[in-house]
């Protein structure tokens, strides 16, 4: 905008030198480039506003406030039997049979989406209402087995909710527990190798906690290094895979003094 605004003062430093030195009003056309300015420019009013565009900070970035933002998933406590939903994620491994509301929005063209991870583990049904307690039906008809996982996906269309159930893998992990290390300080371990498996051929990661001083455990469970302190003592290696529960192995190790 500053080279249209020099354009203009140079335009009146013309007008006002020209010959009578009577000077002259100066039209839009008659700078190059201001009408499409003009066209163009943001007004104040709209920065930062809704429906309008986004604000900069000081680093010429726009504010965290006016971004849009992933919403984190919820997980609902496993004794709740009554739980009314928003947009968002949530996840929830009921004790009893749950029902969930749904929110009354308007219909306002706006796409609403709820997704709901249930781990039917322990129960077989769940029920879903709206804000006036009348039952939705889901979009097919599904029979929950002990142990399976479903994600509902719920969207608000044409003003009511439909409820897709996707039904998805729910993983076990079974690990050996406790294991036994030994060694003697200042020498190199035998390697380990920790032994936990999950179904559905998922894989596995280990996440060590407290191992001895010259000891680690990498992320696919191999216990190696060379201690420097004799003595006993127990950590922890947590096994990880995608939709289970963790578990911990204990690992108990017996360090010897170093032979003189």
């Amino acid at each position: 905008m500053s080279v249209i605004f020099d354009a203009i003062l140079g335009k009146l430093r013309k007008k006002d030198s020209g010959s009578g030195g009577g000077g002259g009003d100066i039209g839009i056309s008659d700078v190059t480039g201001l009408s499409t300015a003009l066209a163009n420019k943001v007004d104040k009013a709209s920065v930062g506003s809704a429906n309008g565009v986004a604000s900069l900070n000081a680093s010429g970035k726009v504010p965290e406030s006016e971004l849009d933002r992933f919403l984190p998933v919820i997980t609902i406590p496993a004794a709740t039997t009554a739980y009314t939903l928003s947009d968002g994620n949530f996840v929830h491994a009921p004790s009893s049979a749950p029902t969930y509301t749904l929110p009354n929005v308007a219909d306002d063209g706006i796409a609403h989406c709820i997704n709901l991870d249930i781990d039917f583990t322990t129960v077989q049904t769940c029920a879903f209402v709206d804000a006036g307690g009348n039952v939705i039906g889901l979009q097919k008809d599904i029979y929950i087995d002990p142990g399976d996982r479903y994600r509902m996906i719920c969207i608000h269309q044409h003003g009511m909710w439909l409820v897709y159930p996707l039904k998805m893998l729910l993983t076990k992990i079974t690990a050996a527990s406790p294991v036994s290390v030994s060694g003697t300080a200042g020498t190199a371990l035998t390697s380990v190798q920790l032994s936990a498996t999950a179904d559905n051929s998922r894989d596995v990661t280990y996440y060590p906690s407290g191992m001895p001083d010259g000891v680690s455990c990498s992320s696919a469970g191999v216990i190696s290094g060379t201690p420097t302190t004799a003595g006993s003592t127990s950590a922890s290696v947590v096994a990880r895979a995608d939709y289970a529960t963790p578990v911990t192995i204990v690992v108990d190790f017996t360090i010897a003094a170093e032979e003189e």
